[in-house]
């Protein structure tokens, strides 16, 4: 698996896109077969492989990061810069990614990333929670999948955020050794093509500096309802089950779970992914 985000900074008083940028952490997991282009990650095997439970980098049930921001590798740094109060707003796009083969889907969610470049930051949704000093996650509505569930703490539905669609079945893409994002989901209007929810967060330097200022957030409960059974090779980490600990305020969990796969050719269950973001200042 990899991470990856997409960034953008505007100009609060004109709207104007003032950069953007698209980033990915190294792939993580097994590295038999893989070698160097991989790091190794998870407890599967002897030389790697995710399982319930297990976190990337391992480590602690911590929510927050240990080592230094990195350019490509956990813990991954998704921008740095200055913000000024009443002119900056980030808007950040962030993904998991199962590795299974060519990078076609990445490059293609990069191109509608792009192309959301100009009227992403209009969104109402995203306008109010610069308003609202909103510290959180917007995800877009879709069949069967409901953003504002337990499942994702802090987490508002907003249809004007986006679906991204592939434009084939789902279970084409399980077919195919092809990188996909976690997260897809049936259209349920149109049931040949495979959607993806676009979970978005907007940061401003007020919106930091208000969560900052908030009581860490504890206990982050893990997935409800999920059954971590654990694999042969031995049993789900406590993690799958009770959760990781956010020990500071600024601390976001991006929840993304596949949506169902009725009828899909897989043997895997859906991937339920967890993804920690945090904010803080720098000297």
């Amino acid at each position: 698996m990899y991470a990856a985000a997409f960034v953008r900074r505007y100009d609060r008083r004109t709207g104007t896109l003032a950069e953007f940028a698209s980033l990915k952490t190294l792939p993580y997991g097994d590295v038999n077969f893989f070698g160097a282009s991989r790091i190794q990650a998870g407890r599967i095997s002897a030389t790697g492989g995710l399982m319930d439970g297990d976190q990337v980098p391992d480590g602690a049930m911590i929510a927050t990061r240990s080592l230094p921001a990195q350019e490509a590798m956990f813990p991954l740094r998704v921008w740095q810069g200055t913000l000024t109060d009443g002119q900056d707003a980030l808007v950040i796009n962030p993904t998991v990614w199962e590795q299974d083969g060519n990078n076609g889907l990445y490059l293609q969610w990069v191109q509608q990333q792009q192309i959301l470049n100009l009227s992403i930051f209009t969104r109402a949704s995203v306008q109010e929670q610069i308003t609202q000093n909103a510290f959180g996650v917007l995800a877009s509505g879709a069949s069967g999948v409901n953003g504002s569930s337990a499942l994702n703490a802090g987490i508002r539905t907003a249809a004007d955020v986006a679906l991204l669609g592939f434009g084939m079945p789902l279970v084409n893409l399980l077919q195919v050794s092809s990188d996909r994002p976690i997260g897809m989901v049936l259209n349920a209007s149109a049931p040949d093509q495979t959607m993806l929810l676009n979970h978005t967060i907007v940061l401003t330097r007020e919106i930091i500096e208000a969560a900052l200022a908030q009581p860490a957030r504890g206990m982050i409960a893990a997935p409800a309802g999920a059954n971590f059974a654990g694999m042969a090779t031995g049993p789900a980490s406590p993690m799958a089950s009770i959760g990781m600990i956010a020990p500071k305020p600024g601390i976001l969990m991006v929840h993304m779970q596949d949506g169902p796969m009725a009828g899909v050719l897989t043997p895997d269950r859906p991937a339920i992914y967890e993804l920690f973001i945090q904010v803080e200042r720098v000297p």
